[in-house]
């Protein structure tokens, strides 16, 4: 599960430094399951420390998360070129957190960038969008 990380925007690179936790004990948005397990929202499956990442005060499963990112228009034209270890992640920022209905931030996006998609996250503005 990823808890913190730092970025420093350059002109158009971001840096992140991430960190594996594995305490479900803190208070997060997610609701619970019976048993008293959190649940992701986007696909309600039980979080465990293989399957989770935290965006903010919420966590979700990668299968859920990917989903959301799949379901995209953009997705299968900038996941083709395999060339390409970058990542323009304001493509990202364009999605909505399924919970609170708000764009992604850029550092969820640079996240979601990393530990998702395994690319390179970076900025560079995309007028059309």
């Amino acid at each position: 599960m990823l808890e913190e990380y730092t970025h420093y925007s350059d002109i158009n690179f971001i840096r992140c430094q991430l960190g594996l936790v594995n305490d479900f004990t803190e208070e997060t948005n997610n609701i619970k399951n019976k048993r008293g397990r959190k649940l992701c929202p986007i696909n309600f499956t039980e979080l465990r420390v293989d399957n989770t990442i935290k965006l903010g005060n919420i966590l979700y499963s990668t299968t859920g998360l990917m989903d959301l990112v799949k379901k995209q228009t953009w997705y299968n034209e900038v996941i083709s070129n395999k060339k390409n270890n970058s990542f323009n992640i304001y493509l990202l920022t364009t999605i909505k957190n399924p919970i609170t209905n708000i764009n992604f931030t850029i550092d969820e996006a640079c996240t979601i960038c990393l530990l998702l998609l395994k690319k390179y996250p970076i900025v560079s503005f995309i007028p059309f969008i």
